[in-house]
């Protein structure tokens, strides 16, 4: 790497040809701005490292949809340049600030069904059923869906769903085993949060909050199409120049700052960082302290699974799963409660 100043310099000049190279991006690019990482955002390092969160950038046939396409992908260079699907947004689950997974986000054009089921696709994720809120996985049909409203609006095959798994995370709750958190467990409408109450001074009770962070299922790993969320990929409001603006767009190669990460340099760049602000790799810790070390996967007959923890849960009949939230187990095949599965669409009881 050069030093800072020598770094400051070259990033000068490389403002004054931007115009010239913008329509003709390559990898030379990315090595000339002495910001290249052949092993996580080359072609080559691609075919060579399997492992998604030791990559930067994709090269597969799925790249142009999806939009992560590394600058020397083939499919980048297409002379139709692919729409990135409007339906469709980068998740962010688990505890690592970029870990993500694309996942359907809102109904069908054709959906003429209930309007609550687009309400609860569309809108604001309603943790009061996390059962209903987690993400979910037509493993049929290889498609991710930001929750139950989503599958169903969207015709999925509801037979073959996995429920992401789910830890919580209660802030000051390590000195209790993670059976009684379970069983204490509450939905507070006013502060429209779960959590439990603890004995407080004087006889009272403090509420003590507990988050719901998701996890895919190592067994449906093939199936997801993994991403990098809370990356920012368009330039600063103010900036000025089309070129940068262009470059920004057109391809992944992510890179860090301190607080951020972005899209590729070019993005980093249009957002005033330097070179010498950014690096390819990032040390950054966990965002959430956990407490509880189990997942717990609510999907039947995969606890066997390597690799997938799963916490004991009482047996349920046949196409049900057991809500650990609401203490039972739930048909939980159609998104509203009420509905019935009928040659493979939920329509209403009696229907």
């Amino acid at each position: 790497m050069r030093s800072p100043s020598s770094n400051h310099s070259f990033f000068l000049l490389f403002l004054a040809v931007l115009a010239q190279v913008a329509h003709n991006l390559d990898y030379s690019d990315l090595e000339a701005m002495d910001i290249s990482c052949p092993e996580r955002d080359k072609c080559a390092g691609y075919r060579f490292n399997r492992n998604f969160m030791d990559r930067n950038c994709e090269c597969d046939y799925a790249c142009r949809t999806y939009r992560d396409c590394c600058i020397d992908a083939q499919r980048r260079r297409s002379s139709s340049r692919a729409q990135q699907l409007s339906n469709i947004i980068c998740l962010n689950y688990g505890e690592g600030r970029h870990t993500g997974v694309y996942v359907v986000s809102r109904c069908s054009a054709n959906w003429n069904g209930p309007q609550q089921v687009r309400q609860k696709c569309e809108g604001p994720t309603d943790f009061s059923d996390p059962m209903s809120a987690a993400p979910v996985t037509s493993v049929a049909q290889s498609v991710t869906y930001k929750n139950l409203f989503c599958a169903e609006c969207n015709n999925a095959h509801m037979q073959s769903l996995k429920t992401f798994q789910f830890k919580l995370s209660c802030d000051g709750l390590d000195d209790i085993s993670q059976a009684q958190i379970m069983g204490d467990l509450f939905y507070d409408q006013q502060r429209a949060t779960w959590g439990i109450n603890r004995p407080g001074d004087g006889g009272d009770k403090n509420f003590v909050e507990c988050d719901i962070i998701f996890y895919v299922p190592d067994y449906i790993n093939s199936t997801v199409r993994f991403c990098r969320a809370n990356v920012i990929s368009t330039c600063a409001s103010d900036w000025t120049r089309p070129s940068v603006r262009q470059m920004c767009e057109e391809y992944m190669a992510v890179v860090y700052g301190i607080d951020h990460a972005y899209r590729n340099p070019h993005c980093a760049i249009c957002n005033h960082k330097t070179v010498a602000d950014i690096a390819c790799k990032t040390s950054w810790s966990s965002r959430r302290r956990m407490f509880f070390p189990d997942l717990v996967d609510v999907n039947p007959g995969d606890g066997d699974q390597v690799g997938v923890t799963k916490k004991v849960i009482p047996q349920c009949p046949s196409l049900h799963k057991y809500d650990p939230f609401a203490k039972k187990c739930r048909k939980m095949q159609c998104a509203i409660p009420s509905y019935e599965l009928v040659d493979g669409k939920c329509v209403p009881p009696g229907s």
